[in-house]
């Protein structure tokens, strides 16, 4: 008999699962395998450590180290939102400009201006795009990078 066969037959055993109590079962689920829930990963901090990381290591220089980058980073924003921590539309797309090595934000706002994609604020500064169409350009540059 496999472990998910042995598992079925251990749950349809269980006196919840006889009576179709789903508050006994998921009680005894509890007791039986641990916590019905996995404990939360990542908290607030874990964006700001991620993003001083990046930046201490020289930030992100092609694709391999974005792609990490960025897989950590949906997975610590996914948990934050699921948590309540933060809603959907948050971004923190000035966070991962500056996360980017100094040649590839170069590079990047290069091809942002001349699509005028980076508006320019009063004060003559400029504001980075929202995530998507920043992520964009960031992939763009990443991959032309390797050619």
């Amino acid at each position: 008999m496999s472990a998910s066969e042995e598992a079925k037959e251990k749950i349809k055993e269980m006196q919840g699962y006889e009576e179709s109590n789903w508050t006994k079962l998921k009680e005894e689920l509890t007791t039986e395998w641990g916590r019905g829930e996995p404990e939360r990963r990542y908290r607030p901090e874990s964006l700001e450590k991620l993003f001083a990381e990046t930046k201490r290591a020289g930030g992100t220089r092609n694709l391999a180290e974005y792609k990490g980058f960025i897989g950590k980073y949906e997975n610590i924003t996914n948990c934050l939102y699921k948590y309540g921590y933060i809603r959907r539309e948050f971004e923190h797309n000035e966070e991962l400009y500056a996360s980017l090595s100094p040649e590839i934000r170069t590079s990047i706002i290069k091809e942002m201006r001349r699509d005028k994609v980076m508006i320019q604020a009063r004060d003559c500064g400029y504001i980075v795009p929202e995530m998507k169409v920043l992520k964009s350009y960031i992939e763009q540059e990443l991959e032309a990078v390797i050619i």
